[in-house]
């Protein structure tokens, strides 16, 4: 099968999304003196919120709806029952597309034609472009060749925290990096999420130098312990 590796992001995502929300929702703006010139109401005016927003707990909700549609109406895509976030689609009894999403992200693998269809149909949403180097990330985990296989780990997000200055940090700092690493932690470092656990039963405002200093050693352990998947290219005539 001659299928092409991609990955790719959708800009802003719940800001695209067609389905509106729920609920009326008001915002009281800060003060700003360029306020009238912006949206030309008063100072003391409150705004109306027509878009969802990343604060707001319906609009994954209203993402999703909007994506799914995408993937089965415009592309007419099959919904894998175990796993609705997997898309899959066939012509006839052969596979010409595949794609997972997580949120704003895309990974998938298709052949030319349902690539070329995929690109066309995109252009609905402001999407960065794809990725389909050697080296690419999907939802915090790097893909990348290895050998003449595939090899999966976090390095690269594992390099992107940093450690509190335990003697002067914000309960917003804590708060942070206890949301970042447990990220990870919870989802595919168990020999972390434990001290991620022990974390979560005090609140950031509660949090201490002694909490500081556990939370920087779970940053140390995703930092020095790199495991990762390593997937071997397999002889066709072996499967």
């Amino acid at each position: 099968m001659n299928f092409s590796l991609w990955s790719r992001d959708v800009k802003q995502a719940f800001l695209q999304s067609e389905f509106p929300l729920d609920r009326k929702i008001f915002i009281k703006p800060p003060k700003c003196p360029d306020l009238k010139n912006m949206v030309n109401q008063p100072q003391n005016a409150m705004l109306q919120a027509l878009k969802p927003n990343y604060s707001f707990s319906e609009s994954p909700g209203c993402w999703w709806q909007t994506f799914k549609n995408y993937h089965v109406v415009d592309l007419e895509m099959s919904q894998r029952i175990s796993d609705p976030f997997l898309f899959f689609k066939r012509t006839g009894n052969k596979l010409v597309g595949l794609v997972g999403t997580l949120v704003d992200d895309t990974i998938a693998c298709e052949n030319v034609e349902f690539s070329d269809l995929e690109l066309r149909k995109s252009a609905i949403f402001d999407v960065k472009p794809r990725v389909s180097q050697l080296l690419f990330c999907f939802g915090g985990v790097t893909m990348r060749k290895f050998g003449k296989g595939l090899k999966i780990d976090q390095e690269a997000h594992a390099e992107s925290l940093c450690v509190l200055n335990t003697k002067k940090f914000t309960a917003k700092e804590f708060a942070h990096l206890r949301e970042q690493v447990a990220y990870v932690a919870n989802t595919r470092r168990p020999d972390a999420a434990y001290i991620i656990a022990k974390l979560a039963q005090k609140k950031s405002t509660e949090g201490g130098k002694e909490e500081a200093s556990l939370l920087n050693s779970v940053v140390s352990i995703l930092k020095n312990r790199k495991p990762g998947f390593v997937f071997p290219k397999l002889d066709p005539e072996s499967i």
